[in-house]
């Protein structure tokens, strides 16, 4: 999982230069976009049918690099991921006690 941040971590200038080429406003509604196709996915790997999750999660992490350049809020994104990963693993070594 480590490698896909990577990547986009090192496209930080790609990512900036599609926001900046599209506008921030067409890219929140690509991003809506993408994220349907991705439930759409789910639903269809849910449901015993050929799917294309993997296309569109990579989809996807490409549109929320290009949101957290839109919002330019990065470090809380990182802290509330690292809040709520810590909060789960709390829950999980709860219930293992």
């Amino acid at each position: 999982m480590n490698e896909i941040f990577d990547l986009l971590k090192n496209k930080k200038e790609d990512i900036k230069k599609i926001v900046n080429c599209f506008g921030a406003r067409p890219q929140k509604i690509k991003s809506i976009e993408e994220l349907s196709e991705l439930i759409q996915a789910i639903s269809r790997d849910v449901n015993g049918l050929d799917n294309n999750v993997s296309e569109e999660m990579a989809d996807c992490f490409i549109m929320l690099a290009q949101l957290i350049d839109i919002f330019n809020n990065k470090d809380e994104v990182s802290f509330i991921v690292n809040q709520k990963l810590s909060r789960t693993i709390k829950i999980i070594e709860a219930r293992n006690e």
